[in-house]
This record gives structure tokens, sequence and C-alpha cells, in this order.
């Protein structure tokens, strides 16, 4: 579990779970008041600061994320031999995103605050800040250029793999280096279709936020600026952070056995251990299967004679070596 693809994977589920517990609820409350802020005073103006500022910084470190996660998938596949994203790399790289989006959206902490209208109060950002529509067009310009990003590096992690499974299908005879070849494409593959499916969800879950942002703050149109298209887009977005769990857990193994091993480890109840039956020492040990006795030993004779026949060619060379 220790690598670069699963510190980046690590990153977004935590500010998918800042997400959760740090804008959701304020959402909810008020979707269930019509917009009214309840909370008032000083208290009421720092969550209002908060709450906003994480569900903007979420945005931000998702879409980097996903590039990163792309740039990595296609210097793996592109370059097997060599590893250019090491964890100290990715590590650098995360923090780096972290730090420039929380940059990026810290006029939020400054600007955020509370407005009476028409006997309600209000949590707002965009009436204190008469520079709103150049900051929001910068974050729109920083996702369309993401996905342009994503999309290219993905088409060539495609081709590529693409070509190398046709290579081995015409190539010669099976060898060791072939093997891992196919190995190593066949993990790739796995690992590609997992991130795509991470990709494709996440921007189908965020398309309707982002579309009502461009038509309710620069082109006004009534169908996507109605009440229900934005509850139902903003809760979209929301749904995205519980579904990135669910599709680790279907294409990964690795992720599987780390999170029952998580489970086993933390879960108090007797129905999360794996019952054993109690082994009496002075028992023998279980007889081996006859059929496994039989594979082991076509398996260990196949491979001494694998092995003398490379041990007669390494052999042979050296004589031919030393007689030239």
């Amino acid at each position: 579990m220790h690598s670069a693809r699963n510190y980046l994977l690590t990153s977004l589920a935590v500010i998918d779970l800042v997400l959760t517990v740090g804008s959701m609820p304020e959402r909810l409350v008020r979707a269930l008041t019509n917009d009214v802020w309840l909370i008032e005073g000083a208290m009421g103006v720092t969550v209002c600061k908060a709450t906003n500022f994480f569900e903007k910084l979420s945005f931000n470190v998702s879409t980097l994320s996903l590039v990163l996660i792309a740039v990595d998938r296609f210097l793996a596949v592109m370059f097997p031999h060599q590893k250019y994203f090491t964890n100290r790399r990715a590590f650098a790289a995360i923090g780096l995103i972290w730090l420039l989006s929380a940059v990026y959206w810290s006029p939020i902490l400054y600007y955020g605050g509370l407005l009476q209208e028409d006997g309600k109060t209000l949590c707002k950002v965009r009436r204190f800040f008469s520079k709103w529509k150049v900051w929001y067009l910068l974050f729109l310009v920083q996702l369309l250029l993401s996905l342009v990003l994503v999309v290219i590096l993905y088409i060539s992690i495609c081709y590529k793999l693409w070509r190398r499974h046709s290579k081995n299908k015409i190539g010669a005879r099976p060898s060791f280096n072939s093997n891992r070849a196919a190995r190593d494409l066949k993990i790739n593959r796995k690992v590609l279709k997992m991130v795509a499916v991470v990709l494709i969800a996440f921007y189908i879950c965020f398309l309707p936020y982002w579309i009502g942002w461009v038509f309710c703050s620069y082109y006004y149109s009534e169908f996507v600026c109605d009440d229900t298209f934005i509850f139902a887009a903003i809760y979209l977005s929301y749904a995205n952070s519980s579904l990135n769990p669910f599709i680790y857990c279907i294409f990964s193994e690795s992720f599987r056995r780390a999170f029952k091993q998580v489970i086993q480890e933390t879960c108090p109840w007797s129905v999360c251990s794996r019952k054993t039956e109690p082994v009496d020492p002075g028992l023998p040990p279980p007889r081996m299967p006859i059929n496994m006795l039989v594979e082991m030993s076509v398996h260990s004779v196949e491979k001494t004679e694998g092995q003398d026949e490379i041990e007669s060619k390494e052999e042979s060379r050296e004589n031919e070596k030393w007689g030239s």
C-alpha cells in the first residue's frame, strides 16, 4: 500500500472527508431552512467562512489530485523501468496542491460574512467581494485545462498499452522478460481501469455543479439557475465523496485487503474476527492431500530440469568463450 499512487488516492480520500464533514452539514441545514443562516454573531461568521472555504478547497484539491494521478499513471506506463514519481515527490506534490489551493481560496476567509436581507440572515461571500467574477473565472479555466490534460494523458496511456499488448501477441517464444512484461501490463490495465472510473465518476458528479456556476454567474439561464437544478447539482457533487471508497474496493485487491485488516483490528465485536477452531498440540499435523503432493513433485522436477538446462547452456557458452 506504500506507493505514490496510493498516497495520491489517500489525499483524494482525505479531501472527500473534509468536504463531508466541513461542508455537507451546512448545505443540508440551508436546504431545510430555505437558505436561512441559523447561527448568529461571531460564531456564525466563523462557521460561514469555514464551510465555504472547505467546500471550495475540496473542489480544487480533488481536481489537481486527479491530474497528479493521471501523470503518475502516464509515467508508469511510458517509462516502466524508471521511477520518476517517487514517494518523496508524491508527498511534495500533495503538499503543494493543498497549499496552492488553500492560498487561492483564502479570500473566502476574509470576505465571507453574514448578510441581512428581507428579515433573513444569509451567509455570503460574493456579495462582499467585487472582483469575484475574475476570481471564479481563473478557477473555471483551471478546471477546463485539467480536464483536457487528463484526457490527453489517458488517451496516450491507452494507446501505449494497446501497442504493448499487440507486441506481446506477435512476439516470439515466451521468456522470463516477456512473462514479466505481460504481468506488468495486466497490473497497469487494472490500475488504469480503477483510476479511469474514479475520474469519470468525478466529472459526471461535478459537471452539473460547474455548469450551474457558469450559467448562474456569467450567463443567466432560468433552467440552470432553477432551485431544483441547483439542489440536484450540489448534492450530486457531494455524492462523489461516497462513490470513491466503493470504486477502490471493487477494483483494488490491495485496498480490499488493507480495508479488511483495519476492520478486523478495530472492530470490537466477535463477528469481525475470523473464527478458527482450536488445534490440539498433541495431535499430528494434518496430512496434505495426495493431489497437492503430486503437483508439488511435478513442479519440483520441472524446475530442476529447467535449472539443469540453463546451467548446461551457460557451461557450454563458457567453454566456447575460453576455447576461442
